[in-house]
């Protein structure tokens, strides 16, 4: 792709990534939204960096994710656009950026024979325009690492 082609979904397919975790559709789940500060990697994977202090999900239809900088300062990841829990949660998702430029990130929980599955898809990229090759490579190696963390996270919980 030349730098003045124009990005679409069909030039760019979602990152999907899928995790199984030994817990509940339920547990997965909240320990995904509710419990994100738990697990999420925030010193690789934040706006503030090693700066970042914590970060909230407000676990309903509208609600905020953001991080908490050790100064106070707020930064805006991600709004909620479908909670249906325990079962998938969708964001609009944008950190560091506005909301206009934010790409559709789904997270879903299905039970499975060892536990749930948690799939992950990371869509829209043509919100990006150029930046988006380079913005979904980022995040096609950034989710596993992330999602890693998550699946330690459950495991420690069932100990």
């Amino acid at each position: 792709m030349t730098p003045d082609q124009k990005v679409t979904d069909a030039a760019l397919p979602p990152v999907e990534k899928r995790v199984t975790v030994p817990q509940s559709a339920p547990d997965a789940f909240a320990l995904f939204t509710r419990g994100i500060a738990e697990w999420w990697p925030l010193e690789g994977f934040s706006v503030k960096g090693k700066e970042a202090a914590t970060v909230t999900l407000e676990g309903r239809l509208g609600g905020r994710l953001y991080e908490t900088g050790k100064d106070g300062s707020e930064h805006s990841w991600a709004e909620v656009l479908e909670w249906d829990e325990p079962h998938r949660v969708v964001f609009n998702w944008h950190p560091g950026k506005g909301p206009e430029d934010g790409q559709e990130l789904e997270v879903t929980f299905e039970p499975s024979s060892a536990g749930t599955d948690v799939g992950l898809q990371h869509r829209g990229w043509e919100r990006l325009g150029q930046a988006a090759l380079e913005a979904r490579n980022v995040y096609d190696s950034g989710w596993i690492e992330v999602l890693s963390h998550y699946t330690a996270g459950a495991r420690a919980s069932q100990s």
